[in-house]
């Protein structure tokens, strides 16, 4: 039984090995293919490890991105708020724009309305004036026609002839009071009387005026423009500026002296009687020398002195007023400097009445005029003080000439008594003035686009500042970095403000 266990044991050995044999082959299999993988496993891990550096600036870099994405999607946002805001600036700007060209409009309407009933109100009186004159004006046709009938018709009788003659004699009565002057003198007097003018004028215009009133540009052009004169005005206390404004101011005198001060007579009083006897004297001095004579003297001799006088103290009172409130823009208000030309100015009319009621007395008419058929021609005298002519402008002269002082002359016979004064359009005061005024309106819209453009861009500026931190300014240069968006984005802004914002001011300017 022990030998048949032995015999089984025996057998379950050999059975056993059997069995173990394939097992035992095949855990070394094993063991020849976990080295294979342990050997692979180090010669990778040795190659990480080679490379390591590599791999870390590559995880670097990631890590850069992913934050300069969150920074480029929060720019992202700001750029969206930022356009919201500029949408919304932009609404209330043409919201404002609308009801100020609303009020434009009804002061349009309102000025257009008072325009007419004024002018309805002087039509009337013109009307009345132009008979008033008419009458006048037939009488002493009337008379010139009796004279050429005293002296023509042979077949009256005594009596009509005596009283002819009486007519005749109480006219040259009037006649006789015409002086033969000195025209040479009177020239230099009227010179004289200019540079009295000049220096009055320079004084109390070539100073600075407040910067309140420089400051409000588009109310200065306003008001400057409606003067009505072709110069530039710069909004500024420069020497130009100041000049400009002597030159415009001297314009204002010469167009007031001679419309009330240097006119055919005091009486009738009205400009436009004194223009259409001014328009009949020069007719009959070159048709008749005789009758404009007469009629001169007539008109001159006719009225009491007294009534001459309070004539004459109507018409530079009136004309005070007149010059003080066309220049009152140039003039610094409450400044002891203004109440003396105030008080100046009268005086200086009566000068020129004074030296004009010597002329009024000639024998020979003495015409005066600031513009007529041969202004262009005519040899004006021009003042050192504004500079010399430029002989080529950097940009064409806005008017040709622009009167300062009428000139005097003997239409009888052509002679000048007195050249006048005048600024070329091409004179080195009004070319400097103009583009005096061309920059300083280019730097004002500058300025204007500039403080717009701060206003809303403000934050993206600080935004380009943060971006100036990922690199060098050699390396945005040579365009290794890209510049940033916030930049590009806001250069656009400008030029749509440029296109909104800077259009009306140049239109109003």
């Amino acid at each position: 039984m022990s030998d048949t266990n032995e015999d089984n044991a025996g057998s379950g050995d050999a059975a056993t090995n059997k069995e173990l044999a394939p097992c035992n082959a095949s855990e070394s299999g094993q063991k020849r293919g976990a080295s294979k993988l342990w050997c692979d496993f180090e010669a990778i891990t040795a190659e990480l490890f080679q490379h390591a550096p590599e791999y870390s600036d590559i995880s670097d870099a990631m890590d850069q991105k992913n934050a300069l994405e969150l920074e480029l999607k929060e720019a992202n946002r700001q750029n969206s708020s930022l356009e919201l805001c500029l949408k919304e600036q932009m609404k209330m700007f043409e919201e404002r724009y609308a009801e100020w060209a609303k009020e434009k409009n009804e002061l349009i309407t309102e000025k257009d309305g008072l325009k007419s009933s004024m002018a309805a109100a002087k039509e009337g009186e013109m009307e009345e004036k132009t008979k008033e004159l008419a009458a006048l004006k037939e009488k002493v046709e009337s008379m010139s026609s009796a004279v050429e009938k005293a002296n023509t018709e042979s077949g009256l009788t005594g009596r009509e002839r005596d009283l002819y003659r009486g007519q005749l004699k109480e006219w040259e009565r009037y006649v006789s009071q015409l002086e033969d002057i000195d025209l040479t003198d009177v020239g230099e007097k009227i010179d004289r009387f200019f540079y009295e003018c000049y220096n009055l004028f320079h004084t109390h215009f070539f100073v600075d005026l407040p910067m309140d009133l420089l400051a409000d540009y588009l109310q200065w052009e306003k008001r400057v423009s409606d003067l009505n004169i072709p110069l530039s005005f710069p909004a500024t206390n420069s020497s130009n500026a100041k000049g400009i404004r002597v030159a415009a101011a001297l314009h204002v005198l010469s167009t007031h002296l001679y419309t009330f001060i240097f006119k055919p007579c005091y009486i009738p009083e009205t400009e436009s009687d004194s223009q259409t006897l001014r328009e009949i004297l020069s007719h009959q001095v070159r048709t008749s020398t005789g009758q404009e004579t007469h009629m001169r003297a007539l008109l001159l001799f006719t009225h009491p002195p007294d009534q001459i006088t309070a004539a004459i103290e109507r018409t530079v009172q009136a004309t005070t007023d007149s010059i003080l409130n066309r220049l009152n823009l140039f003039l610094p208000s409450s400044s002891t400097t203004t109440d003396t030309f105030r008080a100046k100015l009268p005086v200086l009319l009566h000068h020129g009445v004074q030296l004009w009621r010597t002329m009024q007395s000639s024998q020979k008419m003495i015409e005066v005029s600031i513009d007529d058929e041969n202004f262009l021609e005519w040899p004006w005298s021009s003042l050192d003080q504004f500079g010399t002519t430029i002989a080529q402008p950097p940009h064409p002269p806005k008017f040709d000439l622009l009167n300062l002082f009428p000139r005097f002359l003997v239409p009888e016979d052509s002679h000048s008594v007195h050249s006048g004064y005048v600024l070329w359009g091409d004179q080195e005061l009004a070319i400097v003035a103009d583009q005096e005024r061309t920059e300083y309106l280019s730097e004002r819209r500058a300025r204007v686009v500039r403080g717009f453009a701060g206003a809303v861009v403000g934050t993206g500026l600080r935004r380009e500042r943060r971006y100036s931190r990922a690199g060098s300014d050699e390396d945005r240069r040579a365009g290794s970095l890209p510049s940033s968006p916030t930049t590009r984005r806001f250069s656009f802004l400008e030029r749509d403000m440029q296109r909104t914002q800077v259009s009306p001011i140049r239109n109003a300017a």
